[in-house]
């Protein structure tokens, strides 16, 4: 073989590993934001899933004949502070503004290009919704 044979042949290698580097790296970065993605996720369900043991907690402190007003309380608490979140909350907690408080992105005006957003959003409205339900179990029975 001669020289510039080998050298020709060295040199398509080298650019053939490194398009095989390129891949890899934007596999990796998928790979990242899918496991981004699926923690967050997780997370938010679980979070959301105390909902279920506050009431369970707040039903056995409260007389029998308040069980379901509890429960109704409790679903009340979720469905109402999904709207409120959605509309007003995220906004204030994540929008652009001060450094106090956001004047932006409220009733998802956001930037919500891609699904690990939403899953976000999701996290932090199950963060919301389970704070309003302990303050409301707190206070049962004494209204």
């Amino acid at each position: 073989m001669s020289q510039s044979v080998v050298v020709n042949y060295t040199i398509h290698n080298v650019i053939d590993t490194q398009e095989v580097v390129a891949i890899l790296q934007d596999d990796l970065v998928n790979i990242t934001k899918s496991t981004d993605f699926v923690f967050l996720l997780f997370s938010a369900v679980l979070v959301f899933s105390m909902q279920l043991g506050f009431s369970l907690l707040e039903i056995g402190c409260v007389s029998m004949r308040n069980t379901s007003n509890i429960l109704y309380q409790n679903l009340m608490d979720a469905a109402v502070a999904s709207i409120v979140f959605f509309l007003v909350g995220f906004g204030f907690s994540y929008g652009s503004g001060s450094s106090f408080i956001g004047w932006s992105d409220f009733m998802g005006t956001g930037s919500y290009d891609n699904s690990g957003a939403w899953a976000f959003w999701f996290l932090e409205y199950a963060f919301a919704a389970t704070t309003s339900s302990i303050v409301a179990g707190a206070v049962a029975e004494r209204c």
